[in-house]
């Protein structure tokens, strides 16, 4: 989805996510806390972004994937960035036809869930 950014704590108020699939992003930052608490949460699947630090503790029937995360469960990420799933692309060169696609992209998302959740 080349989805960027820290992923929300936020996602934990959606209490009937059963699923989180954000796998093969450029998401940074650390996995927050708040997603165990998630009383029917199934998978978790964070796997080729750019994660850092330790992975919350969720209930054992919780599927979580990390792999990928050359940082998961250091203190702070690599000084050298590591692209998701294999490399990069060729583009533009610019980058800011891409950053409007997933501004785009991240702010129909919250439409979606602000609609699921009828706020």
């Amino acid at each position: 989805m080349g989805l960027t950014g820290c992923i929300s704590p936020d996602f934990a108020a959606i209490k009937s996510l059963q699923r989180l699939l954000l796998a093969d992003n450029n998401l940074s930052g650390m996995i927050p806390d708040e997603l165990k608490d998630l009383p029917i949460l199934i998978e978790l699947d964070v796997s080729n972004n750019q994660l850092y630090g330790r992975v919350p503790e969720f209930r054992q029937s919780v599927k979580v994937r990390t792999d990928g995360n050359v940082d998961i469960e250091k203190d702070g990420p690599s000084t050298t960035p590591v692209s998701p799933a294999g490399g990069r692309k060729g583009g533009d060169g610019g980058g800011g036809g891409k950053t409007r696609v997933v501004v785009g992209s991240v702010v129909g998302g919250l439409v979606v869930v602000a609609g699921l959740l009828g706020v």
